[in-house]
C-alpha cells in the first residue's frame, strides 16, 4: 500500500496529549514526544510557545512552526544543544537560543548540529548559543549557532565558539542569512 505522510501536532497548552498527536485536540506538549512517533517524510507542526532544547530529529521529516521564530522558541537552557538534525531533515520558523555544546572531544553546534549539508534550516533565528570548553581535552569545537547543514533566510546573532571556530556557523552553507555579533 501507499502510505501518505502524517502530520503530528505540538502545543504547550494541549489539555489532552494523546499519541500519535494527529490533531490540535490531541497535540503533544513536547516536540520530542511528537518526533518519537513520527516517521520519515512526516510533518511535525508546532504552535506558539517556548519548548525545551535537547530535541533530536532522527528521521528525514519536516519540523515546522505555525507562526515563525517570533512566536516559537526552542531553548537549550544553557545546558544542552537546542536541536540535532539528521540527514534530509528540515527545521523551519524557530528561534533557537541558549543552546550549549562542549568543545571537549570536538563537540559542535550549540544551537543546531546537522549531520550533513542535506539537513536544512529555513527562516530561523539562532541567538545566544555557544560551544564551550571545560578546559580539559578541548579539541576546538565549532559552530556556536550552527554546525553543518544548509541555512536559508536565517539570522545568526550573539553566538560564540570558545576555543573553536565559527561563532555563528561552521561547516555548513548559508544562503541569504544575516550574521551579526558572533
Amino acid at each position: 500500500p501507499i502510505w501518505a505522510p502524517a502530520t503530528h501536532y505540538v502545543s504547550v497548552r494541549s489539555a489532552n496529549p494523546t499519541p500519535p498527536y494527529t490533531n490540535w485536540v490531541t497535540a503533544a506538549t513536547s516536540i520530542q514526544d511528537a518526533l518519537n512517533v513520527a516517521a520519515a517524510n512526516d510533518v511535525v507542526l508546532v504552535t506558539n510557545g517556548a519548548y525545551p532544547g535537547g530535541v533530536s530529529v532522527t528521521n528525514a521529516l519536516a519540523l515546522l512552526s505555525v507562526n515563525g521564530p517570533e512566536f516559537t522558541t526552542i531553548d537549550g537552557g544553557g545546558t544542552n544543544r537546542c536541536v540535532s538534525l539528521t540527514n534530509s531533515a528540515s527545521l523551519s520558523g524557530f528561534t533557537l537560543t541558549n543552546g550549549v555544546a562542549s568543545s571537549d572531544y570536538g563537540g559542535r553546534g550549540g544551537g543546531v548540529w546537522c549531520s550533513s549539508t542535506n539537513a536544512l534550516l529555513t527562516n530561523c533565528v539562532l541567538t545566544g548559543n555557544s560551544v564551550v570548553s571545560s578546559g580539559h581535552f578541548s579539541y576546538g569545537g565549532g559552530g556556536g549557532g550552527a554546525y553543518g547543514g544548509t541555512l536559508y533566510n536565517c539570522t545568526l546573532t550573539g553566538n560564540s565558539a570558545e576555543g573553536g571556530t565559527g561563532g555563528g556557523a561552521y561547516g555548513g552553507t548559508l544562503y541569504n542569512c544575516t550574521l551579526t555579533g558572533n
